[in-house]
């Protein structure tokens, strides 16, 4: 097994990093945005997230990339470059981080069925996109003269 390209999974996993997160704001901000006014309302302490709050939150949509597309390497010699390890990445990150995630607050009543069923099923969609596409990233630049001839060496 060759070394990983830690800049390529650097590179594809920010751009994966921008799918989630593209996803997150169409998910939140656009199709659920009604259901987060009317679940605020309910606790009436908290205020409307601040930008270092969303920030935060896109931090971690680019960690999350990173580690899906790093996964995605790290399986790589076993499943090759196919749909199978894409989606294995994916599911992998999209188990703790969004299904496990958000399955407490949902158990607890603080969140209702509305916004974490969305929210689960747009994150396996975030997550696969954003890993089909830092994939091909990742995948092209191990295939590349440069990349051959260094794992020669």
């Amino acid at each position: 097994m060759g070394r990983m390209n830690w800049s390529r999974i650097l590179l594809a996993g920010l751009l994966a990093g921008m799918v989630i997160n593209t996803g997150e704001y169409l998910l939140h901000k656009i199709i659920l945005q009604q259901g987060w006014t009317d679940l605020m309302q309910k606790f009436k302490d908290a205020a409307e997230p601040k930008p270092g709050q969303f920030a935060a939150l896109s931090v971690a949509g680019f960690v999350m990339g990173v580690l899906t597309v790093w996964l995605f390497a790290a399986i790589r010699p076993r499943f090759a470059s196919t749909p199978k390890a894409v989606m294995s990445a994916a599911i992998a990150i999209w188990i703790p981080g969004y299904c496990l995630g958000l399955l407490a607050p949902f158990m607890l009543g603080i969140l209702p069925a509305g916004l974490v069923f969305p929210s689960m099923a747009g994150g396996i969609i975030e997550l696969t996109l954003g890993a089909l596409l830092g994939g091909l990233i990742y995948a092209d630049a191990s295939r590349s003269p440069t990349a051959a001839a260094a794992a020669a060496a």
